[in-house]
């Protein structure tokens, strides 16, 4: 088994399509750990606040999986068309659910991870020593204005063990 740290993040009813979602992956690779979720402005290309659109709530959580780094990204996005998310030409768009693979084993996927400040925090939460490379230590790139968000915790995504979804 392999650790993986996936960012999660919604700004389209995101206390729905978070949920359903994190349920979804937990059966294919169980959630072990969540960061806290935060209430983040949307962001652009550019890096400033999209006017207009709704905040994301976004967070880690980190996965035990078998899967390698491509058929889990599949099975990531197979997850977050099932919660309505369509791509389009403008990729900041705002989104039903947006699941992105940051860090597989050692290897890390995301190149915005150093430079997204709700990307760094969640993950420094759940790996505290977490390096970029060794000898540099992932930082919080400060910037973006995070609010806590009370409500997502593995409790609330993990169905009772009766429970199917």
């Amino acid at each position: 088994m392999t650790r993986a740290y996936i960012a999660v993040g919604s700004n389209l009813d995101p206390g729905r399509h978070i949920v359903s979602g994190l349920r979804r992956l937990h059966r294919q690779a169980p959630i072990v750990a969540t960061s806290r979720f935060y209430r983040t402005p949307p962001i652009g290309p550019d890096g400033t606040v999209r006017r207009g659109d709704p905040d994301f709530i976004n967070g880690v959580v980190q996965v035990e999986t078998a899967l390698p780094p491509l058929p889990l990204r599949r099975w990531l996005h197979q997850i977050e068309a099932g919660a309505g998310r369509i791509r389009s030409e403008d990729r900041f768009a705002p989104r039903t659910l947006d699941l992105d693979l940051l860090v597989h084993g050692a290897k890390i996927l995301d190149g915005d991870l150093p430079h997204r400040r709700y990307l760094a925090v969640c993950l420094l939460e759940l790996s505290p020593a977490f390096e970029l490379m060794p000898g540099t230590p992932l930082r919080d790139p400060g910037g973006l204005p995070m609010e806590p968000t009370p409500g997502f915790s593995l409790e609330v995504f993990r169905p009772p063990p009766e429970a199917t979804i």
